[in-house]
């Protein structure tokens, strides 16, 4: 692999460290250098930093927020059911 390549390896770890992980990419890089701009596509890909990954992830959030604001009305209704009982009981 080409020294260029190292150092900008060394300077940025995240990368590196994909490049750990997926071994085939040191043979693709020392045969074809000018892939590194692959390599950056696909290691944001690898660690979720497209835009396609971020819409999902917000929107997996947003699911999680609508559920526990559901939750929570359904929460809030059965207590007030429960304390009309009550009521109805002490009174009756």
């Amino acid at each position: 692999m080409r020294k260029e390549i190292q150092y900008y390896l060394d300077q940025n770890p995240e990368l590196k460290y994909f490049i750990r992980m997926h071994p085939d990419w040191y043979r693709r890089l020392g045969r074809f250098p000018g892939d590194v701009s692959h390599l950056k596509q696909e290691a944001d890909e690898y660690y979720g930093r497209t835009l396609n990954k971020k819409i999902e992830r917000f929107s997996e959030q947003l699911n999680l927020i609508s559920m526990f604001m559901e939750m929570a009305n359904t929460m809030g209704n059965q207590n007030s059911e429960d304390n009309k009982e009550v009521s109805e009981e002490t009174q009756g």
